[in-house]
C-alpha cells in the first residue's frame, strides 16, 4: 500500500506544480494586458524572458548527480558482493541493477559537463 500511495503522490505533485506554473503564467499575462489597456507602461519584470542557464549553475546539479552515481554504483557492488558471497553468484546477479543504474547516472553527468558545459569555461 506505501509503494501505491508513494507512485500517486509524485504524480499528484507533478501535475499540481504544473497546474500552478500555468495559473501563475496566466495571471501574468492578465495584470499584462490589464497595464496595456489602461495604456500605463508595463514594466520588464512582467515579461518572462527565458535566459539560458549558465555553465556555473550546473555545477550543484553535477555535484548531486555524481555522489547520487557513486553511492548507488557502491550500493550495487556491495549488493553483488554479499549475494554472492553468501548465496552464489547465481543470486548475486541482483546487484547488476543498481550497479547499472549508478553507472547511468554517471554517465548522465558526465554528459551534462560535455554537452552544456563548455570546455574551457568550467570544469
Amino acid at each position: 500500500m506505501i509503494p501505491i500511495t508513494f507512485i500517486l503522490g509524485a504524480f499528484a505533485v507533478g501535475i499540481v506544480a504544473v497546474i500552478m506554473k500555468s495559473k501563475a503564467k496566466d495571471r501574468q499575462h492578465q495584470e499584462r494586458m490589464f497595464l496595456a489597456e489602461k495604456g500605463l507602461p508595463v514594466p520588464p519584470e512582467l515579461y518572462e524572458v527565458s535566459e539560458e542557464k549558465k555553465p556555473s549553475e550546473f555545477r550543484g546539479f553535477r555535484a548531486v548527480l555524481m555522489v547520487l552515481g557513486c553511492v548507488t554504483t557502491l550500493v550495487g557492488v556491495s549488493v553483488m558482493i554479499a549475494l554472492g558471497v553468501r548465496d552464489g553468484m547465481q543470486d548475486g546477479i541482483n546487484g547488476v541493477i543498481p550497479l547499472l543504474i549508478g553507472i547511468g547516472i554517471l554517465v548522465a553527468e558526465r554528459m551534462i559537463n560535455t554537452l552544456i558545459v563548455k570546455p574551457g569555461r568550467e570544469q
